[in-house]
């Protein structure tokens, strides 16, 4: 079960994504949704696990968490 706060990162990481959709114009490509679903999965698996302050990147097609300062 998620928490409050983990919600309230996911709405927030999933809105700035959709404000960069829409900054570029048009319709999110195949490959925005799939680097969409993949930080979202990723997301999620950090706020299992009970990370806090970290960031949902992609390197070397690997999805990778990077902390916040």
């Amino acid at each position: 079960m998620l928490t409050e706060f983990g919600m309230n990162s996911l709405i927030t990481m999933l809105e700035f994504q959709y404000l960069d959709i829409l900054q570029r114009g048009g319709r999110p490509s195949a490959h925005d949704r799939i680097l969409a679903s993949r930080t979202g999965v990723g997301a999620i698996d950090a706020i299992i696990q009970g990370q806090r302050n970290v960031m949902i990147g992609v390197r070397n097609n690997e999805v990778v968490l990077c902390p916040i300062e």
